[in-house]
């Protein structure tokens, strides 16, 4: 690990399949559009609706494909089209949720959020090298005796992520 800072990126191949569905939903749901302009406003809006659900999850997409998450001794950043930054002292929470996407549990995907007044940044698994973002995170709790969630400590547990014992956590 770089002793600095941490550089991570999403992959264009971990978002394909994001890229796939945003693009299926958004082009399924433009096949009923010329009738739904016809039909009542109702109908329409209900079309547009999931158009825009779509487009804007293909955006997101495209927002992580542009990304850079960076993380140090003093917090974690994103740069790149939409830029934010948080200094570990800021934090007032530290949340790490797994999500699954079968029944049996064994595919899914992490998720981190850190929580300050007026921003929060969430980073998925599919960033490269999650485990080293996952290190970094865990200097910042360490050093600066920062909540996590009890199923955040849970989940940093199942990664192999020791944090420290902290009596108050939420």
């Amino acid at each position: 690990m770089n002793t600095t800072e941490g550089h991570f990126h999403y992959p264009l191949g971990k978002l394909v399949p994001d890229y796939l569905r945003a693009g299926l939903g958004f082009g399924l749901t433009m096949v009923p559009l010329p009738a739904a302009l016809g039909a009542h406003p109702v109908a329409l809006l209900v079309v547009l609706g999931f158009a825009g659900l779509f487009g804007s999850f293909g955006l997101s997409t495209f927002l992580r494909q542009k990304s850079t998450v960076k993380a140090s001794e003093e917090g974690i950043r994103i740069e790149g089209l939409r830029n934010k930054a948080i200094r570990w002292q800021d934090v007032r929470q530290i949340d790490l949720r797994y999500f699954s996407t079968r029944k049996e549990k064994d595919k899914g995907w992490l998720q981190l959020k850190v929580i300050s007044p007026g921003n929060t940044i969430r980073v998925d698994s599919n960033v490269n090298d999650f485990d080293a973002l996952l290190r970094w995170v865990v200097i910042g709790i360490t050093r600066h005796d920062l909540p996590v969630t009890l199923i955040g400590r849970e989940n940093f547990a199942s990664v192999g992520q020791k944090l420290p014992d902290r009596e108050d956590d939420a």
